[in-house]
């Protein structure tokens, strides 16, 4: 497996390594004319939302999305540190 994969593929990936693959679901929605479409992709653990991404491309915006709950679930999150 490459060192760069998607956002998706890793939170697949980590989700199925502990057994909470059924736990994932997505919310995509886009907005703006066809010719400027903003996809905004909320990625849902447990039905909580842990991360939402925005983007032209519905793929980019999942991957965002994805990203952001990987690191919320594995504790790598910077947000929660209490730093500001």
């Amino acid at each position: 497996m490459s060192q760069t994969s998607t956002g998706t593929s890793r939170l697949n990936i980590y989700l199925q390594a502990h057994g909470r693959l059924t736990a994932l679901s997505w919310l995509e929605s886009c907005s703006g004319p066809a010719h400027e479409r903003m996809w905004t992709c909320v990625c849902k653990i447990n039905g909580v939302p842990r991360g939402e991404g925005t983007a032209p491309q519905k793929h980019a915006a999942k991957n965002i999305a994805a990203d952001i709950a990987w690191a919320y679930l594995v504790g790598a999150s910077t947000s929660s540190s209490g730093t500001s």
